[in-house]
């Protein structure tokens, strides 16, 4: 888990629902230990989480929490799903950019 307030691993004693329920902006990271892509997505989820406070970030391990993973129909790691006014899909590695023009675009966040 990251010490930013915002981004938080996901534990088997967490309510997942009760987590996005209590934000309006939430970002669901889902990844693995093992994945080079995922490995290099961390930093730029560190860097969301700082830029964009009013984002909850909730890192979901795939190979922990498979329920989860079926539930959103997860294929493949990394990938975000923002739930909020709207929802969006990110997969895999790509620039930061695209995640602060989606997060601008879809919940007009600055």
């Amino acid at each position: 888990m990251t010490d930013l307030v915002n981004a938080t691993e996901l534990t088997p004693r967490a309510n997942l629902n009760e987590m996005i329920q209590n934000s309006p902006h939430v970002i669901l990271y889902f990844y693995t230990t093992w994945c080079k892509p995922c490995k290099q997505t961390e930093p730029m989820i560190a860097e969301i989480a700082a830029e964009f406070p009013n984002v909850m970030i909730i890192k979901i391990n795939a190979d922990s929490h498979p329920l989860i993973c079926a539930g959103y129909e997860i294929k493949s790691v990394p990938i975000m799903i923002g739930i909020g006014e709207r929802r969006f899909y990110l997969s895999g590695y790509g620039p930061i950019t695209n995640v602060r023009k989606t997060l601008e675009k879809e919940w007009n966040l600055k």
